[in-house]
C-alpha cells in the first residue's frame, strides 16, 4: 500500500493540471477491469507453471479463470474420472473467497446434488497426509489460506511483473497447490474409486 506522503504526491500530481484530473478519473474508471486482467494473465501463466510440476501424474486436468466472483476465479487441478456422472466432483484448487483477498489452496466439492457422502469420506481421509494449517468447511474437505501472499491487491504491479518473468511469487504460488495437488490426489482417486 502506499504511504501517506506518496498518496500525497500522488494527490498533488492529478491536481496540477485539468489533464491529469481526467487522467486519473479515466484510470479509475477502468481499474478494476484491468486488474482483473492482470490477475486472469498470471493465473493463465502459473496455470502453466503447475502443469509442468504436475506433468509426472497422468490424466491430470487444469484450468484457470478469474471473474472475481469467488469461488468461479482461480485455478483448478482434476481428473475427468472424479465426475462420478453428475454427482459431486471433487477438484483441487487455488481460489479467492472474493475480489484479490483471501486467497486459499485446497480440495473442495463442485456439486449440485444432495449427496455429501464423498465430501465426508474426502474429509476423513484428507485429515492424514495433507500439509500442516488445513482446516474444513462445507464444500472444502480441506483447505488452508495463503498466510504470506492471501491479499493480491497490492500484489497487481507484481503479478503483472511475473507473468512474463516468474520469480518468487510465482514459485511460492506454485509450490502450494503443487504440494496440496500430489497429496490430495492419491485420495481423491482412492475415494472416488471406492464410489464404482
Amino acid at each position: 500500500m502506499t504511504t501517506t506522503s506518496e498518496q500525497k504526491e500522488v494527490r498533488d500530481f492529478i491536481l496540477a493540471s485539468d489533464d491529469n484530473v481526467r487522467t486519473a478519473k479515466a484510470v479509475a474508471e477502468v481499474w478494476l477491469e484491468t486488474r482483473n486482467d492482470v490477475v486472469r494473465r498470471f493465473l493463465k501463466a502459473l496455470r502453466e507453471r503447475i502443469a509442468d510440476e504436475l506433468r509426472g501424474i497422468e490424466d491430470l486436468r487444469l484450468d484457470s479463470d478469474f471473474a472475481n466472483k469467488g469461488r468461479d476465479g482461480g485455478i483448478w487441478v482434476f481428473r475427468t474420472a472424479w465426475s462420478t456422472g453428475g454427482g459431486p466432483t471433487p477438484i483441487v484448487r487455488l481460489s479467492p473467497d472474493s475480489g484479490v483477498s483471501n486467497w486459499y489452496v485446497g480440495v473442495s466439492i463442485d456439486s449440485d446434488s444432495n449427496d455429501t457422502d464423498v465430501g465426508e469420506r474426502l474429509q476423513q481421509r484428507l485429515h492424514h497426509g495433507m500439509p500442516p494449517g488445513g482446516r474444513r468447511s462445507a464444500g472444502w474437505p480441506w483447505f488452508r489460506y495463503l498466510e504470506e501472499h492471501r491479499d493480491w491487491a497490492p500484489l497487481v504491479a507484481r503479478l503483472h511483473e511475473e507473468t512474463g518473468n516468474a520469480r518468487e511469487l510465482t514459485d511460492d504460488l506454485s509450490g502450494c497447490l503443487v504440494e496440496v495437488a500430489k497429496a490430495a490426489v492419491p485420495v481423491i482417486d482412492a475415494v472416488v474409486a471406492t464410489d464404482r
